[in-house]
């Protein structure tokens, strides 16, 4: 995989999350994926410390499934994003996997949201992707987000990042 292809395959994500079109998105994951983001320490072990989100293909079904729900009150004011990827990288990991990463500055607001003070959560990131071949295309088999802010106030997250 060179970088053009990388960032085309991180863009394609990237639309799908910001068009909520979160089964389309979980179709891009390995059957045995890991989504983490860290909070707090990035390298701590996150078998033994907590994380914002750690899950597999599985969990993470179960999570869409409950921001599908209309008793979903987190995600009432509906969240837009916009994730803005940058520095992309790619190097390969052995057995046809690759690691690609990159930046990632996600915004999103809340339509009639009523802080007015702060009308954009802003979170920037570093983004870490293992992409394996799959049926002529790629698999997210590792996605690990971790958020410049990791260990600071953090907002309400209504949506997958």
């Amino acid at each position: 995989m060179d970088r053009t292809t990388a960032e085309d395959y991180l863009y394609r994500e990237a639309r799908l999350l910001d068009q909520g079109k979160y089964r389309d998105w979980h179709k891009l994951l390995s059957d045995d994926a890991i989504y983490w983001i860290p909070v707090n320490d990035p390298d701590a072990n996150p078998d033994e410390h907590c994380s914002i989100i750690y899950e597999n293909p599985v969990q993470l079904a179960d999570r869409i499934t409950r921001t599908e729900s209309t008793h979903y009150w987190v995600g009432d004011p509906p969240v837009r994003t916009l994730h803005v990827i940058s520095n992309v990288t790619v190097d390969g990991l052995g057995n046809q996997q690759v690691q690609v990463e990159s930046n990632l500055v996600l915004y999103s607001f809340r339509a009639g949201d009523h802080r007015r003070e702060i009308p954009l959560d802003v979170l920037p990131a570093h983004c870490e992707h293992h992409l394996m071949p799959s049926d002529g295309g790629w698999k997210i088999r590792y996605k690990k987000i971790t958020l410049l802010n990791l260990d600071g106030l953090l907002p309400s997250m209504a949506y997958l990042i």
